[in-house]
């Protein structure tokens, strides 16, 4: 059983111990519904609603469908509030298949990042455990 913050992490996560810097980092693979916001290749404003997968305290993969570069700077928003930035990031790696993504990394502070994990986490264990008494 894993625990996250003194709850059981649902059976649908997986944790993984190494980033590919070889940094000790727990890496938690599980789908959060997100807004990204940026400038794409050809330097256009986009708004996309899509999903973080594989977060971490410092760095998120996400799917997208704009044309970014690696370097490229993204915010991203919870879809509760679409107003309020809950992380910039910077492109660190780009993925073609099998789903089109970025790798990326935060860029400054993490607490507003690391309270929507948390959320978000409860949020899914608890969802989980009321499917479980069903």
């Amino acid at each position: 059983m894993i625990l996250f913050l003194g709850r059981k992490i649902p059976n649908t996560l997986q944790k993984y111990m190494r980033d590919k810097n070889q940094h000790e980092q727990t890496r938690i693979a599980y789908t959060i519904p997100v807004i990204i916001k940026g400038k794409n290749l050809e330097e256009r404003a986009y708004v996309e609603k899509t999903t973080a997968e594989n977060v971490t305290r410092r760095g998120v993969f996400f799917c997208t469908n704009q044309p970014l570069t690696q370097g490229s700077q993204v915010r991203l928003y919870s879809c509760d509030d679409p107003t309020r930035s809950i992380a910039k990031v910077e492109v660190v790696w780009i993925r073609q298949e099998p789903t089109v993504g970025v790798g990326a990394k935060l860029v400054g502070r993490n607490d507003r990042w690391m309270k929507f994990l948390v959320q978000n986490s409860i949020s899914v264990v608890e969802d989980e455990e009321v499917a479980d008494l069903s």
